[in-house]
């Protein structure tokens, strides 16, 4: 799921984490604070260094395009927002550092290695305190019946079919994956899918289209993603389709 700007009661709920992390970081005293500066000086100085890189890594998480991050594994989407946000408190720090401890300058060949010791502040900030949009959990209905099919598509089933768990279009025709068997029908995937009622499933691919009460977990395999079925069948998912189907399924994919 993408990661998003906080609402206000996010934003609020957030204070204690960014106090607790903050106090953490003013104890340990990097980059000279802890000679340089007053105890209570250090704490309230990195108190505002965490909350300004909390700050800085959401702004950062909303610019990223959201189809780019519902592509990516959590861990990348981590890494891209900790380095990016790294970049203006770098700069942030490489002012204040001579202020607070007069004489010292940062010459443009040590800017690289203070990039790296933000980058790791910043990566503790990302994954300790960055929330996920994730979307509130969705009540997904229970196995279809036959009356979730329009006359047009059960006239084309064969007789007491009661569950569709996946469509997959195949030149002129369509293959119905069904509990235990499949069938072939002569019928376009576009029709098929306006003739079965929208929320008990979703289109996945521009060749499948698949019941939620069907999937068992959403993989990442390479590039790519697939959906796992209960009953083994796996059906790819089309770039253009990812966000649709995460957002389709609140669970944790296997990534």
């Amino acid at each position: 799921m993408p990661f998003h700007l906080p609402k206000f009661g996010t934003a609020m709920a957030a204070i204690g984490p960014i106090a607790l992390l903050g106090l953490a970081i003013g104890f340990a005293g990097p980059f000279g604070t802890i000679a340089a500066m007053a105890p209570v000086a250090r704490y309230a100085f990195w108190l505002a260094m965490v909350a300004a890189g909390y700050g800085s890594a959401h702004l950062v998480a909303a610019f990223l395009r959201p189809k780019w991050q519902a592509a990516q594994p959590l861990w990348l989407r981590k890494l891209a927002i900790s380095l990016a946000s790294a970049i203006p408190m770098t700069l942030l720090v490489a002012w204040l550092l001579p202020l607070i401890r007069p004489g010292r300058t940062i010459s443009p060949m040590q800017m690289p290695l203070l990039f790296l010791s933000v980058a790791v502040i910043q990566a503790i900030i990302v994954w300790l305190l960055l929330a996920e949009d994730r979307p509130a959990a969705q009540h997904l209905p229970d196995k279809a019946t036959r009356a979730d099919y329009a006359d047009e598509l059960r006239a084309k089933l064969p007789p007491h079919v009661t569950e569709i768990l996946a469509l997959e279009a195949q030149d002129h025709y369509l293959r119905v994956h069904l509990p235990g068997k499949d069938a072939l029908i002569h019928m376009g995937l576009n029709a098929a899918i306006a003739a079965i009622r929208t929320d008990i499933g979703i289109r996945c691919h521009r060749r499948w289209w698949v019941a939620h009460s069907a999937i068992d977990c959403l993989e990442r395999d390479g590039a790519s993603y697939i959906l796992r079925l209960n009953s083994g069948q796996i059906c790819p998912v089309g770039r253009s389709y990812i966000a649709a189907v995460r957002s389709a399924r609140p669970s944790t994919p296997r990534e």
